[in-house]
């Protein structure tokens, strides 16, 4: 991108990633105009998660984006908020808290008496993750 007869052209950043949404607000803050490219369809890089059959949804990658750096960034309207941190699991429409809050969960349970008890060992091991 070059604008002609213009003495500040942008900073470029490349990728909507925690990084890239950190480095321009950095540079938004000093002042700095910035352009911001991602390639994908959303913002937040890794800092995302997908869905599969059941229902259940898992984190792509070890990041996040805080509630104030959401609203700082002006994204708030596309990122979940959270009131608390900590592990959890979001599945059919709530967080629950991981592990221990997952004992609710038939399903879970089943998954976690499996893995305990040994006569239940024998069997064929889990096809995916939901097993």
């Amino acid at each position: 991108m070059i604008l002609v007869g213009r003495a500040d052209p942008p900073v470029v950043v490349l990728g909507a990633g925690i990084g890239g949404l950190v480095a321009a607000r950095t540079l938004r803050r000093r002042g700095l105009r910035v352009a911001v490219f991602e390639a994908g369809r959303r913002v937040a890089g890794m800092a995302t998660s997908f869905h599969d059959a059941d229902g259940f949804t898992y984190d792509f990658g070890a990041h996040f984006i805080t509630n104030r750096l959401a609203a700082a960034l002006g994204v708030s309207d596309v990122c979940r908020a959270v009131e608390r941190y900590g592990e959890s699991v979001f599945a059919r429409g709530r967080a629950t808290a991981y592990p221990v809050g997952l004992i609710r969960s038939p399903r879970y349970l089943a998954g976690a008496l499996h893995a305990k008890l040994p006569a239940w060992r024998a069997r064929e091991p889990a096809r995916d993750a939901a097993e």
